[in-house]
C-alpha cells in the first residue's frame, strides 16, 4: 500500500510542477509584453524630449534671414571677414607683446632690484 501512497504523491508533484511550468511561461509573456509597451512608451518621450531641444536651441528665424543677406551681398560678406581678421590680428599682437620676455618692467618677489642706469 506505500508504493501506492509513494505513487500518488510524485503525481501531485508532477501535477504541481506542470502548473508552475505554465505559470511562470505565462509570466514571461506577460512581462515581455508590458516591457515592450514600456520600450515603445519611452521611445515617444524620448523623441518628444528631443524635439523640445532642439525647438529650444534652434536658431530664431532672424538668424536664418540674416544668413541669406549675407549670402546675397558677397562685398559685405568680405568686408565683414577682413574686420574680423583684422580684429583677431590686433589682439594676437597685443597678447604677444605682453606676454613676450620682457620681464626686466616687473618686480619679481625673491630677486634683488637692479640698481638704476647711469647717465
Amino acid at each position: 500500500m506505500s508504493f501506492f501512497r509513494e505513487n500518488d504523491w510524485r503525481d501531485d508533484l508532477s501535477e504541481q510542477l506542470d502548473a508552475l511550468r505554465s505559470e511562470v511561461s505565462s509570466l514571461r509573456r506577460e512581462a515581455s509584453r508590458k516591457s515592450s509597451r514600456a520600450l515603445s512608451s519611452t521611445r515617444h518621450s524620448s523623441e518628444d524630449v528631443f524635439h523640445a531641444i532642439r525647438d529650444y536651441f534652434s536658431p530664431p528665424s532672424i538668424y536664418t534671414r540674416g544668413w541669406r543677406r549675407a549670402s546675397d551681398n558677397p562685398g559685405t560678406t568680405a568686408a565683414a571677414a577682413l574686420v574680423g581678421v583684422a580684429l583677431v590680428g590686433l589682439a594676437a599682437t597685443f597678447f604677444l607683446n605682453s606676454s613676450s620676455g620682457r620681464k626686466d618692467h616687473h618686480d619679481v618677489p625673491g630677486t634683488p632690484t637692479p640698481p638704476p642706469p647711469e647717465a
